[in-house]
């Protein structure tokens, strides 16, 4: 049986996600690149060389993270492994580049490699302000989301990302929009499709700086016959921040939001909130921060599990109001030109709960290029 899933809706959606990025321009600037929130893996395959030619780049790191969770809404786990992309880049001309390689992911204890995606992209070099990159996107890590919206695990335990992603840098503005596409169907089978639109934008000027965010998730599709429910649901965030004493310190109140727009009620709740004031530290290779994350009845699809209201497993599991503590330490140490050693710390004390949750963990990220 087919699913009528609203698809005027969700087409409309997706178009005004990649129409809004030429109005509101996105990221951050060189100074606020630092600040990427535990960023550990380096994507850096969209950097253009001055030369016409072939250049290869190995991106390689080998991570352990353990989470102790005791949260109903999250389960404690280990995670040890590595992923390996060689990519060779071949520069056509001055406005197109193809990209093309592997993508692999291991985890420790297992007897074969866990997957290994093929990875292809083309980049266009529209003009000195607008790139358009269709294919393998750069990863979560270049959207530059919150936790709460994009869990830093997705850097290097998820699929390379697939579709399309617009970005342009006009002096104090800088964006993006993308479209993910993560899973595909053919007629007559039992699974929807599922894809990820979004858009991230910032305006600067001098020290203060304001990033707004839109992610746009559906699971759904005509064409097959699926137990999952179809769902379309939209988060949105805009973390007003301000930088002092030279880039060192930063100041920043998260707001984000939760929508569901279509779908069958899967959750006790159809909307929600939240506000996370946040202060940073960085000195030279360490960085702090410490942020009060208070929440009512909030969901994000690809957020940090221990900060939702509900579990993604556990239906019975509902956290109307959350109160969380949550200090973060990353230390990030250059280990000669194309080496660095990543050690992260996170803590989270729920008020209302009482309780204590934590992680830990460490990688060795490598990104030789010839």
């Amino acid at each position: 049986m087919a699913h009528n899933n609203k698809t005027n809706k969700k087409n409309i959606v997706v178009l005004i996600c990649m129409a809004m990025s030429f109005f509101t321009p996105n990221i951050e600037s060189k100074a606020q690149d630092t600040w990427l929130f535990e960023n550990v893996v380096r994507d850096d395959h969209d950097t253009e060389d001055s030369f016409l030619g072939l250049n290869a780049k190995l991106d390689g790191q080998f991570f352990f993270k353990n989470n102790e969770y005791f949260a109903p809404a999250a389960e404690g786990y280990t995670l040890v492994g590595y992923t390996l992309r060689p990519v060779v880049i071949w520069h056509m001309n001055e406005r197109i580049s193809l990209h093309g390689g592997l993508h692999a992911l291991r985890y420790g204890g297992e007897n074969s490699t866990k997957k290994i995606y093929p990875f292809f992209a083309t980049t266009w070099h529209i003009n000195d302000s607008l790139n358009l990159r269709i294919g393998n996107l750069l990863g979560p890590a270049s959207h530059g989301l919150p936790e709460a919206l994009s869990d830093p695990e997705e850097n290097y335990v998820s699929a390379p990302e697939f579709g399309a992603q617009l970005s342009f840098d006009i002096r104090n503005f800088r964006g993006h929009a993308w479209l993910n596409w993560r899973q595909f169907i053919h007629m007559g089978d039992t699974i929807p499709e599922k894809f990820t639109a979004g858009v991230h934008t910032n305006f600067h000027s001098g020290k203060f700086y304001l990033p707004f965010g839109l992610l746009f998730n559906h699971i759904g599709g005509q064409i097959s016959d699926y137990s999952e429910p179809m769902q379309s649901l939209l988060n949105a965030h805009l973390s007003p921040s301000i930088f002092l004493f030279g880039y060192k310190f930063k100041a920043c109140l998260h707001m984000m939001g939760f929508h569901t727009m279509a779908g069958k009620k899967v959750r006790p709740f159809e909307r929600g909130w939240v506000l996370q004031p946040e202060l940073s530290l960085r000195h030279e290779i360490f960085k702090l921060d410490v942020s009060w994350f208070r929440s009512h009845n909030f969901y994000a699809p690809q957020g940090n599990p221990l900060l939702m209201s509900v579990s993604n497993y556990k239906a019975d599991v509902y956290e109307r109001n959350r109160s969380l503590i949550i200090g973060k330490a990353n230390l990030n140490v250059p280990i000669g030109e194309f080496t660095r050693f990543n050690l992260c710390l996170g803590a989270y004390y729920d008020t209302f709960a009482t309780r204590f949750d934590y992680s830990y963990g460490f990688a060795m990220v490598v990104s030789p290029h010839i």
